[in-house]
């Protein structure tokens, strides 16, 4: 079960996390990284006497909301709340909106500039921004 007040944004902005919403290898190593520079190990709610509650919703109201930190089982549990299938589906429409059809999984590099570019565009369209200015030539968007 996912939390009801899970959202995959909110806990990039937790953590600090800011590029593609893809389940590759690299975006992983780069959100686990985040996590574990960011969200601290943690046993205040032993110190606090607070109960252990290890349900999807608590887990994201102590480490997202209230942004604690926790045991090992919590910062993971928070973790493995991500719904890629559900992620990479946002990502497909998202790409599609500028006109790239590649799979959302595929690693940047492995693009070529201008398709670099439209992802970037399409970053920027999934965090609804109202101005958005190219300070590289759009002429590659084509490549």
């Amino acid at each position: 079960m996912i939390a009801e007040n899970f959202s995959l944004q909110d806990y990039f902005d937790r953590i600090g996390y800011v590029g593609p919403a893809t389940a590759s290898v690299e975006v992983l190593t780069r959100i686990m990284s985040c996590q574990l520079y960011t969200v601290p190990f943690e046993n205040l709610s032993i110190h606090l006497r607070e109960p252990i509650q290890l349900d999807d919703d608590a887990l994201v109201e102590k480490i997202v909301q209230r942004r604690r930190g926790g045991f090992c089982y919590e910062l993971n549990g928070a973790f493995g709340l991500i719904d890629w299938n559900k992620t990479n589906l946002e990502a497909s429409k998202l790409l599609a909106r500028v006109g790239l059809r590649e799979n959302p999984t595929t690693r940047i590099l492995d693009l070529g500039v201008g398709k670099q570019q439209l992802v970037e565009i399409a970053k920027a369209l999934s965090k609804r921004v109202k101005l958005l200015i190219l300070d590289e030539p759009t002429a590659a968007l084509n490549d």
